[in-house]
């Protein structure tokens, strides 16, 4: 968006800080870390990310201006070992780490990715999908 400047990163962030971190991460192994979908035309493997439940954190009866949210990431591979594999990798990548990205506009925002919250499976018809969800604060 030209044009408009962000003056302060929130958890709303997050997920595009995650998928930087993995994309350095993961380099060419992978053809990409996407929000929500991946483009038709793009071939596996790929990690999808998905941000739910922006919120401040309440502390003593106060509010912070930190806040969390749930990073759901969603490795997806022909075959299931390689599911299982790209999700170890983003389990050791992110969880107890603390994450800086700076975005195209200049502003950046500092992650801390306490812990894993959760992880399961599904198949589909053509793939693999490992899910893994990760707890963030800004901090």
């Amino acid at each position: 968006m030209d044009g408009i400047k962000i003056k302060k990163r929130t958890a709303l962030s997050a997920g595009e800080a995650v998928a930087g971190c993995l994309s350095s991460v993961f380099g060419n192994a992978i053809n990409g870390v996407f929000p929500d979908k991946a483009r038709t035309d793009i071939k596996l493997p790929y990690i999808i990310y998905q941000v739910d439940g922006d919120m401040e954190t309440n502390d003593k009866s106060r509010s912070s201006f930190l806040d969390s949210c749930t990073v759901t990431l969603h490795c997806f591979a022909t075959h299931y070992g390689d599911a299982v594999d790209m999700a170890e990798v983003c389990r050791a990548a992110l969880s107890g780490s603390t994450i800086t990205h700076t975005f195209g506009d200049g502003s950046t925002i500092k992650i801390d990715c306490s812990k894993i919250t959760g992880f399961s499976g599904d198949v589909d018809t053509d793939c693999y999908d490992r899910v893994l969800s990760i707890n963030c604060r800004v901090c």
